[in-house]
């Protein structure tokens, strides 16, 4: 199963910007440094694994 999330800008503009995401070392332990986060329509998100978060969680930052 691939992992799915969800990304929300609560602002009422448009912005560009990094998220940091966590997930769950089981969920991308396939996934290399740097990977694409692809959405349902199609957009595709450039994301940088930057470090673990203790022994169970990679973050990521995505751009978003």
């Amino acid at each position: 199963m691939t992992p799915r999330a969800t990304l929300v800008n609560q602002s009422g503009k448009s912005r560009r910007s990094t998220a940091i995401c966590t997930w769950p070392l089981s969920a991308v332990d396939g996934f290399g440094t740097e990977c694409t986060f692809t959405t349902d329509d199609g957009r595709r998100f450039r994301a940088v694994r930057c470090s673990n978060r203790g022994i169970s969680h990679a973050v990521f930052r995505v751009s978003a």
